[in-house]
């Protein structure tokens, strides 16, 4: 069940694309020394560089400047760069989702096995898709707040561009699979 409008929850394709990682814990908060704190890559089956990563101590993403301007032209103040760091030569943003929006259909999201937790894959309401579109945020669920969920707009502003490093998976729980 696939549908256009439906935000998509973000994964990092880390088999794909590697990831970023430092030897220096100063590197994550970008605050060490004057520049960019430099990061290392742990490339990926493809052996491509990816315009967003992954780093191993971060809970959002490191972006690339035409990832950068793009998510936030699309997105606006939803996206915070936290820090700078460089890959060799090519300057990287830290960036994280700041909101946090409670857009979860309880009732058709998936249970989680866990009893710790109350859903294992969120369904986001169909009324507020719409409203979701242009925003980059988090879900209000402690098992679900590493959770990157981004709007139809946001995804579909990612795939126009080309953008890589990202795999998108729509935000909704087909009815009659469960």
């Amino acid at each position: 069940m696939m549908n256009r409008a439906a935000p998509s929850l973000v994964e990092a394709e880390v088999d794909t694309f590697g990831y970023l990682y430092s030897d220096v814990e100063n590197a994550i908060t970008g605050s060490a020394e004057p520049g960019r704190p430099e990061v290392y890559w742990e490339i990926g089956a493809s052996g491509q560089r990816p315009n967003i990563f992954r780093h191993n101590l971060l809970r959002d993403f490191v972006c690339d400047d035409t990832a950068l301007r793009i998510l936030r032209g699309i997105s606006g103040a939803d996206l915070q760069a936290v820090a700078l760091l460089r890959l060799g030569e090519l300057p990287l943003t830290v960036v994280r989702a700041d909101p946090v929006l409670d857009v979860v259909d309880e009732a058709r999201s998936i249970p989680s096995e866990y009893s710790w937790a109350r859903i294992g894959f969120p369904h986001i309401r169909q009324e507020l898709w719409g409203e979701v579109g242009r925003r980059i945020f988090h879900l209000p669920y402690p098992e679900l707040s590493t959770m990157v969920v981004v709007g139809a707009e946001v995804r579909d502003a990612y795939r126009s561009a080309g953008l890589t490093g990202w795999s998108l998976e729509p935000a909704l729980v087909d009815p009659d699979a469960y």
